[in-house]
This record gives structure tokens, C-alpha cells and sequence, in this order.
């Protein structure tokens, strides 16, 4: 009998260091991702070093920037100038204003599902196996931070 109370109460230190030592390791797991995050944020220009962003907001913000900086070195990409008419390169100091939009904008999923609702997408069919234009709305959202870009012939 003693042994049986030895032996259960062993399995229950196993089992709690185990659940301890898990506990550990998903810590220091979510420390290397938040400074992940922290780094990939600062290396985003035009983000306040003092704001930290949501996650998804660093990501779509990082997949921003990169496409911003695409069509920088493409060189078709010319939008109108703010001072005058005239058409102008597109320049890495215009995602400033996409940045702040970005940053402003809401994570409002109340209102995207309203929206999906509108055009006729079922609630139990938002997933990304039977609804992937959902996540075709990335392209969309950037092609309207460049409304004014007017692409030269190639």
C-alpha cells in the first residue's frame, strides 16, 4: 500500500514537472515571436517607435512595405504629385501615407463579415478552403492606397 501511494504520488511530480517544463517552453516560444514582431515592426518605416502593433496589423504592414518597395524599383508605377498635376515616380517615402492609413484603419471583423455578407457569403463558409477570394482582399485593399498611380507602358 505504500509503495502504490509512493508510486502515484511519483507519477504525480512527473507528470506536474512535465507540465511545467511545457509551460517553459510555450513562454519562451511566445518571447521569441513577440520580438519577432517587435523587430520585423521597426524594420517597417513610418510605424511610431513608441506604438506597438497587433500582429496581423505588423504582418499586412511588412507585406505592404515590400510591395510599396516593388514597385519603387519596377519604376512603372508614377502617381500624381500633390503640388501640381504632373505625374512623378512613385517614391519609398509615399508609403508614409499608407502606413498611417494602415495603422489607423480598425481590425473591425464585425464589419468585414457584414461586407462578406453583402456579397453573398454564407457565414459557415468563411474558411479558407471554400472561400479564398477572402483572402485575395490583401491585393484589393493595396490597389486602393494607390489610387492615383497611373502605370507606364512597357
Amino acid at each position: 500500500m505504500i509503495n502504490n501511494i509512493e508510486s502515484e504520488a511519483s507519477s504525480q511530480n512527473l507528470s506536474m514537472k512535465k507540465r511545467n517544463q511545457s509551460n517553459r517552453k510555450e513562454r519562451r516560444r511566445n518571447e521569441e515571436m513577440n520580438h519577432a514582431y517587435a523587430r520585423l515592426q521597426r524594420c517597417v518605416p513610418h510605424i511610431p517607435h513608441d506604438q506597438k502593433l497587433a500582429k496581423i496589423k505588423t504582418l499586412r504592414l511588412a507585406m505592404l512595405y515590400i510591395k510599396h518597395l516593388e514597385a519603387v524599383v519596377d519604376g512603372s508605377v508614377r502617381i500624381r504629385s500633390s503640388s501640381s498635376n504632373e505625374l512623378r515616380p512613385l517614391e519609398v517615402e509615399d508609403f508614409a501615407s499608407i502606413a498611417m492609413a494602415e495603422i489607423q484603419a480598425r481590425n473591425n471583423y464585425k464589419d468585414l463579415a457584414e461586407k462578406e455578407l453583402q456579397r453573398g457569403v454564407r457565414t459557415e463558409d468563411i474558411c479558407r478552403q471554400t472561400v479564398p477570394e477572402r483572402y485575395a482582399l490583401q491585393e484589393k485593399t493595396t490597389q486602393n492606397h494607390f489610387s492615383s498611380i497611373i502605370r507606364s507602358p512597357t
